[in-house]
């Protein structure tokens, strides 16, 4: 399942710290030199994961399916 779905359990926070740690992953393609609309597509990749996880239930299963570090690394190959 991967660390984001299970962080997204914890109330009150956990979303957050999910995209705390994918936001990582968004820098250091900026660091490497992605484009500039690769690494909006990551942004949103991460704020769409984040706000529909913050939905309870609904949310924490798009979580599990959405993968959106797996997208964000795909995009940054």
């Amino acid at each position: 399942i991967g660390l984001d779905p299970l962080l997204g359990l914890i109330p009150g926070g956990g979303d957050t710290a999910g995209l705390i740690l994918s936001a990582f992953i968004v820098l250091e393609a900026a660091q490497m030199g992605a484009s500039k609309s690769a690494l909006s597509t990551m942004a949103f990749n991460i704020l769409l994961e984040t706000l529909v996880g913050t939905v309870p239930g609904v949310g924490d299963l798009f979580d599990a399916t959405w993968k959106s570090n797996i997208r964000n690394i795909a995009l940054l190959e």
